[in-house]
This record gives C-alpha cells, sequence and structure tokens, in this order.
C-alpha cells in the first residue's frame, strides 16, 4: 500500500481480521502489507488497548510500503548485488534518491542482511543425477543394514583459500538455499591430500596421502 502512513480504516482492519483469527501473514497479504507492519499494530493494540500512532521524532520515512516491498523483492531475486546497485535501481524506478543506510535499515525490517554466501562444489548434472539416484535405491534401508557398510572418502585442502569478501543478502536461517550459494572451484594454489572412513560404531585413521 502506497504511502508513508497506514490509515486509520486499514489499522482498524487489521485488529478485525486479527480478532476474526486471521495470521498475521494472512492479514499482511489480503491487505497488501508487510508482516512487519501488520505485527506492529496488533502488538501495541494488545499492549494499549488503542492502534494510534505513537508521536514521532525526527523525518518521516522516505519509503512507502510499495518500495519497501520493491527492496526486499529485487534483493531476494538478486541476491549478490551491491547496495550502490540498488540505490541505482531504486532511483531509476522510481525518481528518488535514497541513502545506503535507509536501504540496509529497509531490507533488515524485511529480515535480509549481508552474510556470506555457503560456498558448494560446482556440480555436473551428471552429479546430481547419480547422487539421486544413490538416495533413491537406499532410502529404506535399515539400521542393520547400514552398519555394514563403511564409508570412506578423500578430501583436498587448498593452501590458497577464498577471501570471503563476496555478501548475499539471506534471511536468517536460510543459508542453505540454492539462490544463496556460491559455486567454487577450489584447490587453486596447491592442496595436501587426506583420505579416512566411518562405519557405524568406528572410523579409520586420517591419512596424508600426497601433496599437490
Amino acid at each position: 500500500m502506497p504511502g508513508h502512513e497506514i490509515s486509520a480504516f486499514d489499522r482498524a482492519r487489521i485488529i478485525a481480521l486479527h480478532e476474526e483469527g486471521l495470521s498475521r501473514q494472512q492479514i499482511a497479504d489480503r491487505l497488501n502489507l508487510v508482516r512487519s507492519t501488520v505485527s506492529r499494530i496488533i502488538q501495541r493494540y494488545m499492549d494499549t488497548g488503542n492502534v494510534r500512532s505513537r508521536p514521532r521524532l525526527g523525518r518521516p520515512n522516505v519509503t512507502t510500503e510499495r518500495q519497501y516491498r520493491y527492496l526486499a523483492q529485487f534483493a531476494r531475486r538478486f541476491r549478490s548485488v551491491p547496495i550502490r546497485e540498488l540505490r541505482s535501481q531504486f532511483q531509476r524506478t522510481y525518481h528518488r534518491v535514497i541513502s545506503s543506510r535507509t536501504i540496509s535499515r529497509r531490507l533488515s525490517n524485511a529480515g535480509l542482511r549481508r552474510r556470506p554466501p555457503l560456498r558448494v562444489h560446482l556440480l555436473t548434472l551428471h552429479h546430481k543425477q547419480r547422487r539421486l539416484q544413490w538416495a533413491r535405491e537406499h532410502q529404506n534401508w535399515l539400521l542393520p543394514q547400514w552398519k555394514n557398510v563403511i564409508f570412506t572418502d578423500e578430501t583436498r585442502i587448498g593452501l590458497i583459500s577464498d577471501d570471503y569478501r563476496q555478501r548475499v543478502w539471506r534471511e536468517a536461517g536460510r543459508w542453505h538455499r540454492f539462490n544463496t550459494a556460491l559455486a567454487i572451484a577450489p584447490y587453486q594454489g596447491g592442496t595436501e591430500m587426506f583420505w579416512g572412513g566411518i562405519m557405524y560404531n568406528r572410523r579409520t585413521e586420517l591419512i596424508h596421502t600426497r601433496r599437490y
């Protein structure tokens, strides 16, 4: 909903829908608002018995609810976009200039913060198909069967690591989502190779095999 302030009528609608038993997310979807706004109004009603806005200090918000949602949607679509590009995109779309601090604050209110992406190995389609096939073939195995299996693996440790400077817009606890992960090509600059294995109740020694 455009505008800097939620009208008294819409505040009353929020409380009415809340008392009808709708969840805060359902109310937000129905009234085209963000969930944090709905939660704030409901909490104020529960604390004070009314939904009037508290007196404000300082300047009013420079972004509307619609612009607020636009920033969050753009950051979720382009997870690695830097703040300077968000500023430029916002200016091109709405012909208004906002600060990087305002963008960070608005996205933080939407649960988005700049965080390091999950580093994952770059898998081919063949790799993915083979892993899925293996999982399906063994999904019904029972514990006695797994006790007879030993898992072994080799791993390389790169002597030159990623500097981890890249960041993505990500919600807390959503580190595993594919669009917040970064595929990497590791092992540049030399590596150390190690081998080991595990079973149900034992493990092998860790063996240093060779250096590249």
